[in-house]
């Protein structure tokens, strides 16, 4: 599986006004079987490692592996010791298969999408960490790896 990558130049909303726009690499993922999801987190994550070398600065210290419970989408970002100041290149999947599953579920059952929501985010946690541990590339850099499915300040190591 390949992942047909488009690039967005935008803003980033946590910078001050000063600081240049940010370039998103933004691909779709159609699939929400384990297979599917396993393939399109590994392509994510080799995007995002092909940047690291545009990424990294005197001031990094994260690679940080987001997930938007509410719209199923991924966004991997270098960051610096305090998770405020990204780096100028970001990898984002969106995983739209996932996400329309999950409408479905929402729309009729609330506390049993909460459940599901909550799995998907396990899930995804536990795949990018299985992934990193053999990604021979993000080992040539020294950048701790974290995850988060609620807030930057709730990251948990990878």
């Amino acid at each position: 599986m390949s992942l047909d990558w488009k690039e967005h130049n935008n803003a980033n909303p946590q910078a001050p006004t000063n600081t240049p726009e940010h370039l998103t690499y933004l691909a779709l993922a159609h699939e929400y079987d384990t297979k599917g999801l396993n393939l399109a987190v590994a392509c994510s994550i080799d995007k995002a490692v092909s940047l690291l070398n545009d990424n990294i600065n005197e001031h990094s210290r994260y690679f940080i592996f987001e997930w938007d419970i509410t719209c199923s989408v991924l966004t991997i970002v270098v960051t610096d010791n305090k998770k405020e100041n990204d780096s100028a290149k970001v990898v984002q999947c969106c995983f739209t298969a996932l996400d329309n599953k999950l409408k479905a579920v929402k729309n009729t059952a609330l506390s049993e999408w909460e459940s599901e929501a909550n799995r998907y985010a396990e899930c995804m946690k536990d795949t990018i960490r299985d992934y990193l541990t053999t990604c021979h590339s993000f080992f040539s850099y020294s950048l701790v790896a974290v995850f988060h499915s609620e807030g930057r300040s709730n990251s948990v190591l990878l």
